[in-house]
Parts: C-alpha cells; sequence; structure tokens
C-alpha cells in the first residue's frame, strides 16, 4: 500500500502546485493531469480509481510521459506505472514506445507489456490513437498480445466526444480467449478553469474458449489540468497516452 499512497499524495501535491511554479520547472515539464473519479458496474458498489500523468520535453522533437496511476477491483487494488517515450515532429502527430508494470496488492498478481503507440490528427477536430504490443502476466505464466483504438472527436473549443475499443489475445493451457472492451464517453472542460468532467460507459468481457460474460459499467471522473490552456480541448501535443489496460475484462470480472 505504500506506493499506492504515494500516488494519490503526489496527485494531491500536484493539484495544489500554482500553474506558474510549474511551468517554469527546469526539468522540461510541459504539461500534467491529475484525475479522480468512481466507475461501477452495479450502483451499490462503486470502484475509485486515480491517475497522475506528466508530461516532460526531452528535446525539441523528443517526450516522455509517464502516467501513475490506481483502480480498486473486486480482486484488489492495482497499482501501475506507464512510460511513454515518443517523438512529435510537429504539430498533428506523436509515436513512439511504451512500457507498463502493474502489480496488485496483497497478492501475487503482476502485469507487463511494451510496445509501440501514436496520436494522429486526421483532421483539425478528430484525432485518433493506436497501440500495439505484447505482454505477461503472473500468476499462470501467461503470455499475451494486446492493441487497442480510440477516437477523440471535438464538438466545439470544450466538449469533447470519445470512443475506444481494445482486444487482448491469451492462448495458454491455463487461459485461452479472446479479451474485449469498448466505452464510449464524453468529456466538458470547464470555462476559465482548468478542470474537466468526464462521464463514460463501457462494456466488458471475453470470448473463446475461456469465456467471460459481458459487463456494463459507468464511469465518471474528474481532471485538474496544469500547464494547457483552461477551458479548451485538448490539441495532440496535450492529449495524453491513454492508460495501458490488456487485463481490464479479466480484471473487471474478477477473473484475475
Amino acid at each position: 500500500m505504500r506506493a499506492q499512497a504515494a500516488v494519490l499524495a503526489s496527485a494531491l501535491c500536484l493539484a495544489a502546485l500554482p500553474v506558474h511554479a510549474q511551468s517554469s520547472s527546469p526539468l522540461g515539464f510541459s504539461w500534467a493531469e491529475a484525475e479522480i473519479g468512481l466507475s461501477s458496474f452495479r450502483s451499490d458498489d462503486p470502484r475509485g480509481f486515480a491517475r497522475l500523468t506528466g508530461d516532460f520535453a526531452v528535446t525539441e522533437a523528443l517526450g516522455f510521459q509517464l502516467d501513475l496511476s490506481l483502480r480498486d477491483f473486486s480482486g484488489g487494488m492495482l497499482g501501475q506505472i506507464d512510460s511513454h517515450l515518443y517523438l512529435m515532429p510537429g504539430d498533428q502527430n506523436k509515436y513512439g514506445l511504451f512500457l507498463s508494470l502493474a502489480d496488485v496488492d496483497g497478492r501475487e498478481a503482476t502485469i507487463g507489456m511494451a510496445g509501440v503507440e501514436g496520436i494522429f490528427a486526421i483532421t483539425e477536430t478528430t484525432r485518433i490513437e493506436a497501440r500495439g504490443g505484447i505482454g505477461y502476466a503472473r500468476p499462470g505464466s501467461i503470455d499475451f498480445i494486446a492493441a487497442s483504438l480510440g477516437v477523440d472527436h471535438d464538438l466545439g473549443p470544450r466538449d469533447t466526444l470519445f470512443a475506444t475499443l481494445s482486444v487482448s489475445e491469451f492462448d495458454e493451457v491455463s487461459l485461452r480467449g479472446q479479451g474485449y472492451d469498448a466505452e464510449i464517453g464524453w468529456r466538458h472542460a470547464l470555462a476559465s478553469h482548468p478542470v474537466e468532467l468526464t462521464a463514460a460507459v463501457g462494456v466488458s468481457g471475453m470470448s473463446g474458449r475461456d469465456d467471460l460474460p459481458s459487463e456494463t459499467r459507468v464511469s465518471l471522473g474528474l481532471t485538474w489540468r496544469f500547464g494547457a490552456e483552461p477551458g479548451r480541448s485538448r490539441t495532440t501535443a496535450t492529449q495524453a497516452f491513454r492508460p495501458v489496460r490488456p487485463f481490464d475484462p479479466l480484471l473487471l470480472t474478477g477473473s484475475f
């Protein structure tokens, strides 16, 4: 629980810092986000989550994003670290490599994944995000491959519709099937404030030999943004790579 407490403490500390102090950081700080929220399959059993994301300019075209997150599942609290090293040669696209490591508190359950990803502006108001990679999880010594696709479409300067689809392929004696997770939601940036509200509906499940029934969830989130213009939707430069979540179908249904 120490690492999980550190994530929450860091998020609170970042939220308390004034924007001008962060923008003058000598470490190449670009922007940051601190998010908290609730996600639930049933109204009587909400599960909390928290995420802290920081983006740093290594060079004019090379950037680094670091994510620390906590998510509460029926099987325990999942602590996760995602790192993203990317190139952004212009204003429209950024792409690179990612590495993710997650661990469930209180029991032996670890998930690791690495691969490639990118965010691409296909119009002035629409961006797509693509990711693919390989991973390993234990117990069970599970090798897997996973891919995801996300779309963000700005309805106006402060409102954005988004949708994501993730699939994971498990081909082991102990686990065989195709996991899937889909989500659609709306994000609203408050006028003149570095705060966003998010509401989403998602579904997770698994098909194949070890199939799992699909589960529908509702999520609500509140995000503080630092270093980006308040009251405005994201651009490619200020849009974070999404968290790496290949095991969501198993975690959300309590199967891992």
